[in-house]
């Protein structure tokens, strides 16, 4: 099972009247960082990184990131990769 396909059933099993944390979002520019989720597209404003200096010098624009919401606050936890 997909890390997207994860979020997907924790997100359906998840109850109606709490709002989604977890978010797949793809890099759409990397300088300035903008990552579109949802057909939103974020910036730096709304955007943190864990460990910024070794996530952010991975980034390439069409990476796919793992996101958590907190509030109006999107926060990069990683980048993801598939499986081989």
């Amino acid at each position: 099972m997909g890390v997207s396909k994860l979020i997907q059933v924790l997100n359906e099993q998840s109850s109606k009247s709490v709002p989604t944390l977890f978010y797949v979002g793809k890099i759409s520019s990397v300088s300035p960082l903008k990552v579109r989720t949802n057909e939103i597209e974020l910036d730096n404003d709304q955007l943190k990184i864990i460990n910024k200096q070794q996530i952010f010098s991975t980034l390439q624009t069409n990476n796919e990131v793992l996101l958590v919401r907190q509030g109006a606050v999107f926060i990069i936890v990683g980048k993801l990769e598939g499986v081989s």
